[in-house]
């Protein structure tokens, strides 16, 4: 199969989850080439997220500008979207204000309507009074690891999985 020889040659993975996460990318490299345009991402995203800005995407995920995704770049850009994807409860495209609520107060139970307020106002960039995906990227972009590992732990508690992560390992 041309397609296939033309792909790059990657290290074979051990993890379950780093086979899915190759799949998916290897699903959206429509050419092969090893990385994902940005018209394939476009293409990818739009059913599950209309309207979205792919500008405004790659701009935090294409660390190294050259226009393209690469895979070290796709396995944080598509743990975003896994992760919003389970916050979204309602599966409409959206984090309301309610579904925002009740994941940080997963994290901290003390989390008030007042902070709620202070973080939207922060982050609701169109002022709609929910997050849309690049909303959502912007904000987690803008933190640290320490914030990752939250989400990370805050969707497997949503997943109703209790597992301990990596982080709660070390």
């Amino acid at each position: 199969d041309e397609l296939a020889a033309r792909r790059k040659v990657l290290p074979p993975l051990a993890d379950s989850k780093l086979r899915i996460l190759m799949k998916e990318f290897r699903k959206l490299d429509k050419d092969g080439s090893g990385e994902v345009s940005k018209d394939e991402l476009a293409v990818a995203l739009r059913d599950v997220f209309p309207g979205v800005n792919i500008d405004e995407l790659m701009m935090v995920f294409d660390t190294d500008s050259n226009g393209k995704v690469g895979y070290s770049e796709f396995a944080p850009l598509s743990k975003v979207i896994s992760t919003f994807e389970q916050f979204d409860t309602d599966s409409n495209g959206l984090i309301s204000r309610e579904e925002l609520k009740a994941v940080l107060q997963r994290l901290d139970p003390n989390f008030n309507d007042q902070q709620l307020d202070e973080l939207m106002a922060s982050i609701d960039f169109d002022i709609s009074g929910s997050l849309n995906i690049v909303e959502f990227v912007m904000y987690v972009a803008d933190y640290s690891d320490e914030l990752g590992i939250k989400l990370e732990q805050t969707a497997a508690i949503l997943a109703g999985d209790t597992r301990k992560t990596k982080a709660e390992v070390i």
